[in-house]
């Protein structure tokens, strides 16, 4: 990975390489399905990026597991 790769094009790397856990609740968060809430996934929040995050509630979900190789 570029040492100077934006935090935008990491997380879209990370949208790619989804584990199995955060395929399997984003299937249940994508297009409102949950409480009718709008989630995005891998969403860069300062220096970080977040698995799930709801700017509507401000919650942010982080989902245990593996980390993806990225390259």
């Amino acid at each position: 990975m570029k040492r100077n790769t934006t935090a935008i094009e990491i997380a879209r790397m990370l949208r790619k390489k989804s584990t199995k856990a955060e395929k399997i609740l984003w299937n249940e968060l994508r297009n409102r399905k949950f409480n009718n809430l709008k989630f995005r996934r891998q969403h860069p929040i300062g220096k970080y990026i977040v698995d799930f995050y709801c700017n509507e509630e401000k919650v942010i979900i982080e989902v245990d597991g593996q980390i993806p190789q990225l390259q």
